[in-house]
Protein backbone atom coordinates (compact mmCIF):
# COMPACT_ATOMS: atom_id res chain seq x y z
CA UNK A 1 0.00 0.00 0.00
CA UNK A 2 1.30 3.34 -0.85
CA UNK A 3 0.84 6.53 0.82
CA UNK A 4 0.81 9.32 -0.58
CA UNK A 5 1.49 12.65 1.17
CA UNK A 6 0.64 15.93 -0.48
CA UNK A 7 3.20 18.82 0.51
CA UNK A 8 1.28 22.36 1.24
CA UNK A 9 3.25 25.24 1.47
CA UNK A 10 2.28 27.49 4.37
CA UNK A 11 1.65 31.11 2.70
CA UNK A 12 2.82 34.27 5.10
CA UNK A 13 1.71 37.54 4.24
CA UNK A 14 4.91 39.64 2.62
CA UNK A 15 4.30 42.29 5.46
CA UNK A 16 4.20 39.91 8.16
CA UNK A 17 7.20 38.53 6.98
CA UNK A 18 8.96 41.85 6.64
CA UNK A 19 7.82 42.81 9.89
CA UNK A 20 9.35 39.53 11.27
CA UNK A 21 12.93 40.72 9.89
CA UNK A 22 12.83 44.17 11.55
CA UNK A 23 12.91 41.95 14.42
CA UNK A 24 16.07 40.11 13.52
CA UNK A 25 17.52 43.71 12.05
CA UNK A 26 17.13 45.68 15.42
CA UNK A 27 18.32 43.87 19.26
CA UNK A 28 14.57 44.90 20.70
CA UNK A 29 16.38 45.58 23.93
CA UNK A 30 18.02 48.61 23.15
CA UNK A 31 16.88 49.88 19.58
CA UNK A 32 20.20 49.28 18.23
CA UNK A 33 20.95 47.62 14.60
CA UNK A 34 22.21 44.14 15.55
CA UNK A 35 25.28 42.83 13.15
CA UNK A 36 24.33 42.90 9.18
CA UNK A 37 25.20 39.16 8.55
CA UNK A 38 21.49 38.35 9.97
CA UNK A 39 19.91 40.04 6.92
CA UNK A 40 22.52 39.19 4.38
CA UNK A 41 22.19 35.03 5.50
CA UNK A 42 18.09 35.74 4.56
CA UNK A 43 18.94 36.83 1.23
CA UNK A 44 19.03 33.01 0.26
CA UNK A 45 16.92 30.80 2.27
CA UNK A 46 14.48 31.08 -0.79
CA UNK A 47 13.07 33.92 -3.70
CA UNK A 48 10.36 35.36 -1.52
CA UNK A 49 12.52 35.67 1.39
CA UNK A 50 15.56 37.49 -1.10
CA UNK A 51 13.18 39.97 -1.86
CA UNK A 52 11.75 40.84 1.76
CA UNK A 53 15.20 41.08 3.00
CA UNK A 54 17.09 42.68 0.11
CA UNK A 55 14.15 45.13 0.23
CA UNK A 56 15.32 46.07 4.31
CA UNK A 57 18.90 45.65 3.37
CA UNK A 58 18.98 48.60 0.74
CA UNK A 59 16.51 50.69 1.90
CA UNK A 60 19.07 52.88 4.18
CA UNK A 61 22.67 53.30 2.81
CA UNK A 62 25.31 54.85 4.30
CA UNK A 63 28.55 56.23 2.72
CA UNK A 64 30.48 58.46 4.92
CA UNK A 65 33.96 58.92 3.55
CA UNK A 66 36.70 55.94 4.88
CA UNK A 67 33.93 54.50 7.11
CA UNK A 68 32.64 51.21 5.91
CA UNK A 69 29.23 50.81 3.59
CA UNK A 70 26.62 51.12 5.86
CA UNK A 71 23.42 49.06 4.35
CA UNK A 72 20.14 48.32 5.94
CA UNK A 73 20.28 51.45 8.97
CA UNK A 74 23.67 51.81 10.91
CA UNK A 75 25.27 47.90 9.70
CA UNK A 76 28.69 48.35 8.85
CA UNK A 77 29.13 45.96 6.04
CA UNK A 78 32.94 45.82 5.16
CA UNK A 79 33.40 47.04 1.17
CA UNK A 80 34.24 49.69 -1.38
CA UNK A 81 32.12 52.61 -1.42
CA UNK A 82 33.22 53.11 -5.40
CA UNK A 83 32.52 49.72 -5.55
CA UNK A 84 28.75 50.11 -4.44
CA UNK A 85 28.16 52.80 -6.89
CA UNK A 86 29.58 50.71 -10.13
CA UNK A 87 27.08 47.74 -8.74
CA UNK A 88 23.79 50.11 -8.36
CA UNK A 89 24.72 51.62 -11.62
CA UNK A 90 24.91 48.46 -12.93
CA UNK A 91 21.61 47.05 -11.42
CA UNK A 92 19.14 50.03 -11.13
CA UNK A 93 16.47 48.15 -9.38
CA UNK A 94 18.53 47.89 -6.46
CA UNK A 95 18.98 52.00 -6.64
CA UNK A 96 15.35 52.38 -6.65
CA UNK A 97 15.08 50.30 -3.48
CA UNK A 98 17.11 53.32 -1.27
CA UNK A 99 14.98 54.95 0.80
CA UNK A 100 17.48 56.78 3.40
CA UNK A 101 21.04 58.00 1.95
CA UNK A 102 23.93 59.51 4.09
CA UNK A 103 26.79 60.57 2.71
CA UNK A 104 29.37 62.50 3.14
CA UNK A 105 32.40 63.04 5.51
CA UNK A 106 35.00 65.57 7.25
CA UNK A 107 37.71 63.21 5.63
CA UNK A 108 37.18 62.48 2.32
CA UNK A 109 39.40 62.47 -1.03
CA UNK A 110 37.88 64.23 -4.11
CA UNK A 111 37.34 61.43 -5.53
CA UNK A 112 35.08 60.19 -3.07
CA UNK A 113 33.37 63.69 -2.75
CA UNK A 114 32.49 62.84 -6.67
CA UNK A 115 30.85 59.16 -6.41
CA UNK A 116 28.98 60.83 -3.82
CA UNK A 117 27.62 63.36 -6.14
CA UNK A 118 27.09 60.98 -8.72
CA UNK A 119 25.24 58.61 -6.21
CA UNK A 120 22.49 60.30 -5.59
CA UNK A 121 20.91 61.11 -9.28
CA UNK A 122 21.04 57.00 -9.33
CA UNK A 123 18.89 56.74 -6.31
CA UNK A 124 15.15 57.77 -7.86
CA UNK A 125 13.28 56.75 -4.64
CA UNK A 126 15.08 58.46 -1.44
CA UNK A 127 12.63 59.63 0.74
CA UNK A 128 15.32 60.91 3.35
CA UNK A 129 18.49 62.65 2.55
CA UNK A 130 21.68 63.58 5.44
CA UNK A 131 24.62 65.18 3.42
CA UNK A 132 27.25 66.17 5.57
CA UNK A 133 30.95 66.47 3.68
CA UNK A 134 31.01 68.10 0.24
CA UNK A 135 32.99 70.14 -2.53
CA UNK A 136 32.30 73.31 -4.35
CA UNK A 137 32.50 71.97 -7.54
CA UNK A 138 30.17 69.32 -7.02
CA UNK A 139 27.02 71.00 -5.28
CA UNK A 140 25.47 72.69 -8.33
CA UNK A 141 24.19 69.55 -10.05
CA UNK A 142 23.48 68.23 -6.39
CA UNK A 143 21.37 71.33 -5.87
CA UNK A 144 20.30 70.22 -8.84
CA UNK A 145 18.72 66.92 -8.37
CA UNK A 146 17.57 67.47 -4.60
CA UNK A 147 15.31 69.86 -5.71
CA UNK A 148 13.72 67.11 -8.14
CA UNK A 149 13.01 64.53 -5.27
CA UNK A 150 9.98 64.11 -3.01
CA UNK A 151 11.99 64.27 0.47
CA UNK A 152 10.30 63.63 3.45
CA UNK A 153 13.28 64.30 5.26
CA UNK A 154 16.47 66.59 4.86
CA UNK A 155 19.40 66.98 6.77
CA UNK A 156 22.31 68.95 5.82
CA UNK A 157 25.25 70.43 7.13
CA UNK A 158 28.55 72.72 5.76
CA UNK A 159 31.25 71.04 7.66
CA UNK A 160 34.23 71.80 5.03
CA UNK A 161 36.13 68.55 3.46
CA UNK A 162 39.87 67.73 4.15
CA UNK A 163 41.55 65.84 1.73
CA UNK A 164 43.19 62.27 3.54
CA UNK A 165 46.47 62.52 1.18
CA UNK A 166 46.92 65.84 1.31
CA UNK A 167 45.39 66.88 4.82
CA UNK A 168 43.94 70.37 2.94
CA UNK A 169 40.96 71.41 4.65
CA UNK A 170 38.52 73.18 2.65
CA UNK A 171 36.82 76.16 4.78
CA UNK A 172 33.06 76.23 5.22
CA UNK A 173 32.81 79.22 2.83
CA UNK A 174 33.65 76.99 0.49
CA UNK A 175 31.11 73.80 1.11
CA UNK A 176 27.94 75.99 1.43
CA UNK A 177 24.61 73.61 0.61
CA UNK A 178 22.23 76.59 0.63
CA UNK A 179 21.02 79.92 1.74
CA UNK A 180 17.68 80.09 4.11
CA UNK A 181 16.31 81.80 0.50
CA UNK A 182 17.64 78.18 -1.42
CA UNK A 183 15.92 76.35 1.86
CA UNK A 184 12.48 78.23 1.08
CA UNK A 185 13.37 76.78 -2.55
CA UNK A 186 13.46 73.28 -1.72
CA UNK A 187 10.87 73.42 0.71
CA UNK A 188 8.31 74.50 -2.15
CA UNK A 189 9.69 71.23 -3.98
CA UNK A 190 9.39 69.02 -1.00
CA UNK A 191 5.29 69.49 -0.26
CA UNK A 192 5.44 65.75 1.92
CA UNK A 193 8.32 67.30 3.67
CA UNK A 194 7.90 66.28 7.62
CA UNK A 195 11.95 67.53 8.62
CA UNK A 196 14.44 70.27 8.02
CA UNK A 197 17.65 70.37 9.68
CA UNK A 198 20.38 72.71 8.05
CA UNK A 199 23.92 73.80 9.28
CA UNK A 200 24.88 76.34 7.26
CA UNK A 201 25.32 79.66 6.91
CA UNK A 202 24.47 82.87 4.83
CA UNK A 203 26.48 84.60 2.05
CA UNK A 204 26.65 88.46 2.36
CA UNK A 205 25.09 88.89 -1.19
CA UNK A 206 22.32 86.43 -0.92
CA UNK A 207 19.42 89.40 0.88
CA UNK A 208 19.96 91.56 -1.98
CA UNK A 209 20.00 88.46 -5.01
CA UNK A 210 18.67 85.35 -3.83
CA UNK A 211 15.70 86.75 -1.58
CA UNK A 212 14.31 89.22 -4.28
CA UNK A 213 13.40 86.07 -6.62
CA UNK A 214 11.30 84.34 -3.61
CA UNK A 215 7.67 84.35 -4.03
CA UNK A 216 5.28 86.22 -2.41
CA UNK A 217 3.66 84.66 1.02
CA UNK A 218 0.21 84.21 -0.36
CA UNK A 219 1.62 81.95 -3.65
CA UNK A 220 3.10 79.29 -0.38
CA UNK A 221 0.67 79.42 2.35
CA UNK A 222 0.39 75.67 3.48
CA UNK A 223 2.80 74.04 1.02
CA UNK A 224 3.90 72.23 3.51
CA UNK A 225 1.68 71.03 5.67
CA UNK A 226 3.65 67.66 7.17
CA UNK A 227 6.58 69.71 7.99
CA UNK A 228 6.96 69.21 12.57
CA UNK A 229 10.61 69.99 12.91
CA UNK A 230 12.75 72.38 11.37
CA UNK A 231 15.89 73.28 12.87
CA UNK A 232 18.07 76.44 11.01
CA UNK A 233 19.81 78.33 13.71
CA UNK A 234 23.04 78.78 12.27
CA UNK A 235 21.05 80.48 9.06
CA UNK A 236 19.65 84.30 9.87
CA UNK A 237 16.73 84.83 8.21
CA UNK A 238 15.56 87.83 7.18
CA UNK A 239 11.59 88.98 7.54
CA UNK A 240 10.83 88.40 4.11
CA UNK A 241 12.32 84.72 4.46
CA UNK A 242 10.57 84.52 7.33
CA UNK A 243 7.26 84.99 6.89
CA UNK A 244 7.56 82.95 3.85
CA UNK A 245 9.03 80.15 6.12
CA UNK A 246 5.88 80.53 8.66
CA UNK A 247 3.36 80.82 5.65
CA UNK A 248 4.56 77.06 4.04
CA UNK A 249 4.85 75.32 7.26
CA UNK A 250 1.53 75.90 9.42
CA UNK A 251 1.86 73.11 11.86
CA UNK A 252 5.65 73.20 13.33
CA UNK A 253 6.08 72.05 16.48
CA UNK A 254 10.29 71.52 16.74
CA UNK A 255 11.57 74.75 15.99
CA UNK A 256 15.57 76.42 16.03
CA UNK A 257 15.57 79.65 14.15
CA UNK A 258 18.01 82.73 14.19
CA UNK A 259 16.79 85.94 12.91
CA UNK A 260 17.91 89.27 12.24
CA UNK A 261 17.23 92.22 14.90
CA UNK A 262 14.83 93.79 12.13
CA UNK A 263 12.55 90.78 11.74
CA UNK A 264 10.11 91.88 14.66
CA UNK A 265 6.85 91.85 13.02
CA UNK A 266 7.89 88.71 11.26
CA UNK A 267 8.59 86.93 14.11
CA UNK A 268 5.57 87.87 15.33
CA UNK A 269 3.68 86.24 12.56
CA UNK A 270 5.51 83.63 12.90
CA UNK A 271 5.01 82.51 16.39
CA UNK A 272 1.23 83.61 16.28
CA UNK A 273 1.00 80.33 13.10
CA UNK A 274 2.41 78.66 15.19
CA UNK A 275 0.93 78.78 17.99
CA UNK A 276 -1.05 76.07 18.88
CA UNK A 277 1.01 73.30 17.49
CA UNK A 278 4.64 74.64 19.21
CA UNK A 279 5.92 72.42 21.59
CA UNK A 280 9.60 72.97 21.49
CA UNK A 281 11.39 76.94 20.63
CA UNK A 282 14.95 77.72 20.35
CA UNK A 283 15.18 81.11 18.54
CA UNK A 284 18.43 83.47 18.67
CA UNK A 285 19.77 86.88 17.17
CA UNK A 286 23.10 87.03 16.80
CA UNK A 287 22.43 91.06 15.78
CA UNK A 288 21.55 91.64 18.91
CA UNK A 289 23.16 89.01 21.44
CA UNK A 290 26.64 90.35 21.15
CA UNK A 291 25.04 93.80 23.01
CA UNK A 292 23.90 93.23 26.06
CA UNK A 293 21.83 96.92 24.98
CA UNK A 294 20.02 95.30 22.13
CA UNK A 295 15.94 93.93 22.12
CA UNK A 296 13.28 92.94 20.13
CA UNK A 297 10.47 94.80 21.11
CA UNK A 298 7.13 92.13 20.89
CA UNK A 299 4.56 93.52 22.85
CA UNK A 300 2.43 91.49 23.51
CA UNK A 301 3.56 88.23 22.71
CA UNK A 302 1.48 85.29 21.05
CA UNK A 303 0.26 82.88 22.99
CA UNK A 304 1.94 79.85 23.02
CA UNK A 305 -0.70 77.76 24.26
CA UNK A 306 1.42 74.10 23.70
CA UNK A 307 5.23 75.62 24.60
CA UNK A 308 6.98 72.53 26.74
CA UNK A 309 10.52 73.83 26.11
CA UNK A 310 12.07 77.25 24.98
CA UNK A 311 16.07 78.07 24.27
CA UNK A 312 16.36 81.79 23.57
CA UNK A 313 17.74 85.27 24.94
CA UNK A 314 15.80 87.82 27.53
CA UNK A 315 16.56 90.27 24.53
CA UNK A 316 14.23 88.47 22.33
CA UNK A 317 11.71 87.27 25.14
CA UNK A 318 11.68 89.18 28.32
CA UNK A 319 10.62 87.74 31.25
CA UNK A 320 7.26 89.40 31.43
CA UNK A 321 6.35 87.53 27.96
CA UNK A 322 7.81 84.21 29.94
CA UNK A 323 5.11 83.93 32.21
CA UNK A 324 2.10 83.57 29.57
CA UNK A 325 3.86 80.13 28.60
CA UNK A 326 1.63 78.19 31.30
CA UNK A 327 2.78 74.99 29.76
CA UNK A 328 6.69 75.76 29.74
CA UNK A 329 8.89 72.56 31.46
CA UNK A 330 12.72 73.55 30.74
CA UNK A 331 14.20 76.74 30.02
CA UNK A 332 17.60 77.50 28.56
CA UNK A 333 17.91 81.16 29.23
CA UNK A 334 20.11 83.96 28.16
CA UNK A 335 19.34 87.49 30.38
CA UNK A 336 21.19 90.58 31.20
CA UNK A 337 21.22 90.97 35.14
CA UNK A 338 18.29 93.09 35.05
CA UNK A 339 16.33 90.27 33.59
CA UNK A 340 17.58 87.91 35.68
CA UNK A 341 16.25 90.54 38.79
CA UNK A 342 12.86 90.51 37.01
CA UNK A 343 12.94 86.26 36.30
CA UNK A 344 13.69 86.37 39.87
CA UNK A 345 10.71 88.29 40.74
CA UNK A 346 8.04 86.38 38.61
CA UNK A 347 9.30 83.23 39.68
CA UNK A 348 9.00 84.18 43.20
CA UNK A 349 5.27 84.26 42.53
CA UNK A 350 4.12 80.38 42.73
CA UNK A 351 1.29 80.67 40.24
CA UNK A 352 4.26 81.96 37.44
CA UNK A 353 5.08 78.93 34.93
CA UNK A 354 3.54 76.37 37.00
CA UNK A 355 4.86 73.35 35.41
CA UNK A 356 8.84 74.76 35.05
CA UNK A 357 11.17 71.94 36.05
CA UNK A 358 14.57 72.98 34.59
CA UNK A 359 15.95 76.22 34.10
CA UNK A 360 19.48 76.73 32.78
CA UNK A 361 21.08 80.05 32.70
CA UNK A 362 23.34 81.97 31.06
CA UNK A 363 24.20 85.52 32.33
CA UNK A 364 24.75 87.87 29.43
CA UNK A 365 27.49 90.55 30.94
CA UNK A 366 30.72 91.25 29.64
CA UNK A 367 32.90 91.48 32.98
CA UNK A 368 36.22 91.79 31.29
CA UNK A 369 34.24 95.43 30.48
CA UNK A 370 32.00 96.19 33.43
CA UNK A 371 34.00 94.59 36.31
CA UNK A 372 31.49 96.65 38.45
CA UNK A 373 28.38 94.38 37.31
CA UNK A 374 29.88 91.41 38.92
CA UNK A 375 28.07 91.53 42.48
CA UNK A 376 25.06 93.00 41.47
CA UNK A 377 24.87 89.68 38.75
CA UNK A 378 26.37 87.35 41.56
CA UNK A 379 23.69 88.48 43.75
CA UNK A 380 21.09 87.91 40.82
CA UNK A 381 22.14 84.59 40.29
CA UNK A 382 22.28 83.09 44.05
CA UNK A 383 18.69 84.72 44.59
CA UNK A 384 17.19 83.04 41.37
CA UNK A 385 19.13 79.47 42.35
CA UNK A 386 17.86 79.63 46.17
CA UNK A 387 13.72 80.71 44.53
CA UNK A 388 14.35 77.09 42.15
CA UNK A 389 15.53 75.18 44.87
CA UNK A 390 12.47 76.53 46.70
CA UNK A 391 9.95 75.47 43.71
CA UNK A 392 12.15 72.00 42.75
CA UNK A 393 13.62 73.69 39.56
CA UNK A 394 16.55 72.00 39.04
CA UNK A 395 18.79 75.17 38.03
CA UNK A 396 22.72 75.31 36.42
CA UNK A 397 24.13 77.99 35.60
CA UNK A 398 26.34 77.32 32.61
CA UNK A 399 29.35 79.66 33.41
CA UNK A 400 29.92 78.33 36.51
CA UNK A 401 30.88 81.55 38.03
CA UNK A 402 28.46 82.04 40.76
CA UNK A 403 28.55 79.18 43.42
CA UNK A 404 27.56 79.83 46.92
Amino acid sequence: MNLIVSKKELWVPTELIDRIFKFIERDLGSYDYKGQWDLLALLFVCKEWHDIAQRRLYSSVGIEGSQPLSLGGKNNVHGDNNAFFDLVKAKPHLASLVRELRIGAFYQSIEEAATHARLVPLCTNIQRVVLAGNDRQFLAPLKSTLAQMDLIEFTLSHLGRRDKQSEETRSPADSELCTPSEIISYMLNWPRLRKFVAQTSTRTYELGEEEALLPSVSAVEGRCPDLREISLGDCTFSAKQLLLLSALTPNVRRANLSIQADATDALFTCLERWSSTLEHLSISSPNIESDSASTINIDPYPDLYELRSLTTSSQIIPPDMLATFIELESLEYTATTEHIEHLCDILHHIPSLPLLRKLQLRPLTDFLVNMAEIPRTRAAVIALRGICNTRKIRFSDITYLFRD
